[in-house]
């Protein structure tokens, strides 16, 4: 059964792109849900902007810190 579910998985993640699958976790991890898809698309630009600064910031070889996601990596800066 594991196999398959692996399976599954695999083919899921082969159908969208990497930005939309991580974004998919984040609104797992989080309980996140949007009433219209012109909001769920909203909130994705929103986390991959964050996304990009979290990469960017965590792939600096000298940086003394890391930075993640939480509950407002979807939020615009008035929401925050």
């Amino acid at each position: 059964m594991k196999t398959f579910a692996a399976v599954v998985l695999v083919a899921a993640v082969s159908a969208i792109d990497t930005a939309t699958f991580e974004f998919m976790q984040y609104i797992s991890k989080y309980g996140k849900s949007y009433d219209t898809i012109e909001e769920f698309n909203t909130r994705m630009a929103l986390f991959e902007k964050t996304n990009t600064f979290v990469k960017e910031w965590n792939s600096q070889p000298n940086q003394t810190s890391s930075v993640g996601h939480n509950f407002i990596s979807d939020m615009t800066e008035y929401e925050k």
